[in-house]
Parts: C-alpha cells; sequence; structure tokens
C-alpha cells in the first residue's frame, strides 16, 4: 500500500515539474498576436507552437502548455486530471485524442488516413488526423507510463486504442 502511495506521489511530482516547465514556456510572445504565432527566434529560442486546423489549442489559449517536449498544445488542468486518471498508457492515449483535436477532426478523421476495412464498411478513405498531434501523444503516453511504472505498450497498441475511441466517437455521433 505504502509503494502505491509513493508512486502515484512520484507521479504527480513529476508532472507537477512537467506542467510547471511547460507553463514557464507557454507564455504570450507580443508577435503572437500580429502574426498568430512567434518564430523561435523572436521568443528567445521557445517553441511558438504548431497551430492546425485538426488542434483544438493554440499557444495563445489560456492555460495551454505544450504536451510532453512537442509543439502540440493542450490545456493544462484537463491534461493534469486526464494524466491523473488513467491507469495504462491506452486509456491515457485515448483520453489526449480529445484534448488535442477538435471534435469535428476526431468525427471526420482516421489515426493514420488509411481505408477501412471493418465489416459493413465501404473502404472510405478518411483524412489522416494532423500527425504530429498523433506522434505527440503517443511520445507523451510512453514517457508518462514509464514515469507511472505502468504495464509496458508499444506504438501499435496505443494507435490501435485510439482508432478504437475515434470509432467509438464516430458511433455516438451518428445515434
Amino acid at each position: 500500500m505504502v509503494d502505491e502511495a509513493g508512486t502515484v506521489l512520484e507521479s504527480n511530482l513529476a508532472l507537477a515539474k512537467e506542467l510547471r516547465r511547460a507553463l514557464k514556456y507557454s507564455k504570450s510572445s507580443p508577435n503572437d498576436a500580429q502574426e498568430g504565432r512567434a518564430s523561435p527566434a523572436e521568443t528567445g529560442g521557445v517553441s511558438a507552437g504548431v497551430t492546425h486546423e485538426h488542434l483544438r489549442s493554440k499557444k495563445t489559449d489560456f492555460g495551454a502548455i505544450p504536451l510532453g517536449q512537442s509543439e502540440i498544445f493542450v490545456n493544462a488542468a484537463n491534461l493534469r486530471m486526464t494524466s491523473n486518471s488513467s491507469t495504462s498508457a491506452t486509456m491515457l492515449a485515448r483520453g489526449l485524442l480529445e484534448l488535442t483535436f477538435t471534435k469535428d477532426a476526431l468525427q471526420n478523421c482516421s489515426i493514420r488516413g488509411r481505408s477501412s476495412n471493418g465489416r459493413g464498411s465501404n473502404n472510405e478513405k478518411r483524412e489522416a488526423l494532423f500527425q504530429p498531434g498523433v506522434n505527440a501523444i503517443i511520445d507523451f503516453a510512453l514517457s508518462h507510463a514509464g514515469s507511472c511504472g505502468w504495464k509496458a505498450c508499444n506504438v501499435s497498441d496505443l494507435v490501435a486504442a485510439m482508432g478504437k475511441k475515434l470509432n467509438e466517437i464516430r458511433a455516438t455521433f451518428t445515434l
């Protein structure tokens, strides 16, 4: 029981440290308002973040922090809640999908942009989700799983879990 509490405490401390680091670097640059985002040179080498129509958050959004070491931004409070409530890397990756991407992108895109091959499908090919966002989710889930001591997981497990989450989102949307 003490080991579990110690592991949870270590995990929370690591997440808090990462959030503090991210908040330190998520301050807006004067150029953000003029150009939509600033170049790393204009922000003293600090990443300005990535913008894309599929992404839910931008660097300039209130409470937005980078997802791990990436230039993809998510809401800090939602990231903390999702990280603390997850018990596996696949569960974390599924939760991060909804933090990272817009509802429209989740309903209309696939993880890698390949044709569907399930029963009853018409082999429709969906647009791929923004791949830097997908890769940021995978990297964060794998690194967080390692720091929490969760069961080992590979990239294909995470991609499959995220694909299932997209299917669930589409099924609830069509009802």
